[in-house]
């Protein structure tokens, strides 16, 4: 039995995003399949989530799910992070920049409860 993987604000977002532009560049079967892939990607992460490298940003990992796309997560004591779904295309700067808003987004209160 591995870690609770749970989702940043930042990786929701650009999870989305990359479905979004395969089901308008491609067909459905194209979707299920990259869904499929991310969630093989997060059980092994779950089970080892030391397995994949690190990443040139100081505490994340990046485990590839396709060609062009890298889940970038963090490793906490008692949970796995989330923090981006990275398309390979995009400019590496971008990069960094989701990352710095994925830590800003979880230092931010929640909703009062």
């Amino acid at each position: 039995m591995g870690k609770p993987v749970v989702w940043s604000p930042v990786g929701i977002e650009s999870f989305e995003a990359v479905v979004g532009r395969i089901r308008r560049n491609w067909t459905q079967r194209e979707v299920d399949d990259f869904i499929r892939k991310v969630d093989q990607t997060i059980q092994l992460i779950a089970a080892w989530p030391k397995a994949f490298r690190k990443s040139s940003t100081r505490g994340h990992r990046e485990a590839l799910i396709a060609p062009y796309n890298l889940l970038v997560y963090r490793e906490f004591k008692e949970k796995v992070v989330i923090e981006l779904i990275w398309d390979g295309r995009r400019h590496p700067r971008s990069k960094g920049v989701s990352l710095r808003r994925a830590r800003s987004d979880r230092k931010r209160p929640g909703p009062s409860t």
